[in-house]
């Protein structure tokens, strides 16, 4: 509510303002070393980016002109800010770079969001006649049905498919962004993608449904099983999967963690299916 009465008082000054607080902070962080400060970028960042919806939903933002304008804006700040060295190239965290985009978030994922916004509303008007056909609205319906538990278990799947690859040695010894490594891509993927599959068929009918909670023993393990994942997952986000000094080089302990909370909630999820 707060953010709407904003929008309808100042409309486009909220984003623009939001942003350029947000870039205030990211050279704090980059040029003198306040790196705790940062972490405010959380609210500045995608409170900037939940703006746009208002502009969306109202229309003011819409069509392929808008959509073109926009994609362009969105990729023009992510190619200008990179090259220049302000920022690094690379969108996700990768170990022991000093100034990430992520963690904490900085004005970079706002230009992606202006650049997938572009990309959407330019395409939005085609996507909608398409989706009239029942068919194909049919599998929109089936895969927003488990979206959000593909959302939060993927991670795991890629956690336990990095491991079986260290383990093995099978498709982490390429150098990056060569060749071979980008021809493996596609098989990485389809790895990921199963390993990701018995997640989701374990967990998206509770995304489906809306059973009694838990009681008594069911709900002492669901309450830990959560904890356990999210201790887990937040570890491994903040530290990776790497670690020269753990067991096969891997962050042992986040992985266990995560993997007991998984079991913990599958553990919960089949026996109350049973």
């Amino acid at each position: 509510p707060l953010m709407l009465a904003l929008h309808r008082r100042f409309g486009a000054l909220v984003p623009v303002g939001l942003i350029a607080i947000a870039a205030g902070i990211d050279v704090l962080v980059r040029d003198h070393g306040m790196t705790g400060i940062g972490y405010v970028n959380y609210v500045f960042v995608w409170l900037a980016v939940h703006q746009l919806g208002f502009f969306w939903r109202e229309r003011r933002i819409s069509g392929i002109r808008t959509g073109v304008l926009l994609g362009s804006v969105g990729l023009g700040a992510l190619v200008v800010l990179s090259q220049a060295g302000l920022y690094s190239r690379s969108l996700l965290g990768i170990p022991g770079e000093e100034f990430g985009n992520t963690q904490p978030p900085t004005i970079m994922l706002m230009a992606v969001a202006l650049f997938q916004l572009g990309i959407i509303l330019a395409a939005e008007r085609h996507m909608r006649s398409r989706l009239e056909d029942g068919r194909i609205w049919g599998w929109v319906i089936a895969a927003n049905s488990m979206a959000m538990t593909v959302y939060l278990w993927h991670l795991p799947a890629m956690a336990f498919g990095v491991l079986g690859a260290q383990v093995s040695g099978l498709g982490l010894r390429g150098e990056a962004l060569t060749a071979g490594w980008w021809l493996s891509r596609p098989f990485w993927i389809l790895i990921l993608a199963a390993m990701t599959a018995p997640f989701v068929r374990l967990f998206a009918g509770i995304e489906r449904t809306t059973p009694a909670p838990p009681v008594g023993s069911g709900a002492a393990a669901a309450v830990a099983g959560s904890v356990l994942a999210a201790v887990g997952l937040g570890l491994l986000a903040f530290e990776g999967f790497y670690r020269p000094d753990g067991f096969l080089g891997l962050a042992v302990v986040p992985l266990a963690l995560l993997g007991t909370g998984a079991g913990l909630l599958g553990r919960l999820r089949i026996s109350r299916a049973a």
